[in-house]
């Protein structure tokens, strides 16, 4: 299995490897259609958490768009 990682400049690392627990569960539910509020009462989190997980998500990802990560996810089978 190949993995594809880098380092930000901030430390972190990009690529699916890269993302977290939290992240990903947000990756499914936004590859489900979800909206952030919908995701939020899933995740019992605010719906600025889900805003906040979702631009890390985009940065280490290389996306610009939700219908890109959902595509992408259910490319990956995530």
């Amino acid at each position: 299995m190949v993995v594809e990682t880098a380092t930000l400049g901030d430390g972190g690392s990009t690529g699916w490897a890269s993302l977290t627990p939290s992240e990903l569960q947000v990756v499914r539910l936004v590859a489900e259609g979800l909206s952030d509020p919908q995701v939020g009462e899933r995740l019992f989190v605010s719906k600025r958490t889900v805003q906040t997980h979702l631009k890390h998500i985009f940065a280490k990802l290389g996306l610009t768009s939700r219908s890109e990560l959902a595509s992408e996810a259910t490319r990956r089978q995530i």
